[in-house]
């Protein structure tokens, strides 16, 4: 294994979603479109290899990245991956062993669930791809340009990013919230995920799994283009995260906002179950 290959195959975060959508096409993305890579992620392989990487939340124009291989207790390799946009397009360009490789890597598709890179000037790999599947994995492939040609994949699962209070993981919520990023909202709840809904002296289950949730906030965003959350009066006890959340949106007759007690709970870097009462309305 290459060590641009083991660069490019840590550098992959996907975002999961339907296959059925249409694919975006490269012309109109922008580096907040690859929101999906930012998080933590782990893989364990055959040799005895495990391939950790951590994606930092994108700015509008740079998205950075950081990998490393180990064997045992040994890391035996390390690299940095840097995501840029300019008039050009979007390019990834890894920094194996900290130096800047020959050639970058230009993002040529895009669609929800999948992000392409490629670099036909390349030896290994001319083309790599991250798909984010439906039990919220990620696959990173690279290949020799197609289908057919050589290819290697590898499968990571999402791991919490360390050190993480209770209060920082549903900050961080809030802030994928309010870029509109389904798939990382869903990447920061736990595969048994709950959503329940208190009134009076019943709950209901509102959403169940990470896979619904992802599917529900989606739907939610395309309803409520513009809509904005923010936390208020927040308490932390323990693994519980207690606090009001106002949101606001605009409607037919202009603004409007509503506000609601909720309470989260967040187990080893992932929100598992979360309580929400009877909004109020403000406006």
């Amino acid at each position: 294994m290459t060590r641009i290959a083991v660069t490019l195959l840590a550098a992959g975060l996907a975002l999961s979603a339907p296959r059925a959508v249409v694919a975006q096409t490269p012309a109109s993305a922008t580096i907040a479109d690859l929101g999906f890579m930012a998080g933590c992620w782990r893989g364990e392989f055959a040799n005895g290899g495990l391939l950790e990487e951590v994606y930092a939340a994108p700015s509008s124009n740079l998205a950075l990245g950081l990998s490393r291989f180990l064997r045992g207790d040994r890391a035996i390799q390390f690299e940095f991956t840097r995501i840029t946009a300019d008039s050009t397009g979007i390019a990834l360009l890894p920094f194996p062993g900290g130096r800047p490789s020959e050639h970058a890597f230009r993002l040529t598709a895009l669609e929800p669930g999948r992000a392409t890179f490629e670099a036909p000037e390349h030896d290994f790999p001319k083309r790599i791809r991250y798909t984010r599947e439906t039990d919220g994995s990620l696959t990173a492939r690279i290949d020799g340009g197609t289908d057919e040609s050589r290819a290697q994949e590898w499968r990571m699962q999402p791991v919490p990013c360390r050190p993480a209070g209770a209060l920082a993981v549903v900050e961080a919520q809030f802030q994928a919230f309010n870029r509109h990023d389904a798939a990382a909202l869903a990447a920061g709840v736990a595969p048994d995920f709950v959503w329940l809904s208190v009134s009076g002296d019943s709950v209901a289950v509102e959403v169940r799994g990470r896979a619904e949730f992802e599917r529900g906030m989606a739907a939610y965003f395309a309803e409520f283009p513009d809509v904005r959350s923010a936390m208020e009066n927040a308490v932390v006890n323990g693994r519980f995260v207690a606090f009001r959340e106002r949101v606001r949106w605009t409607g037919k007759n202009g603004e409007r906002s509503q506000s609601s007690l909720a309470v989260y709970e967040v187990e080893d870097g992932l929100i598992r179950r979360v309580w929400y009462y009877p909004a109020v309305r403000d406006r």
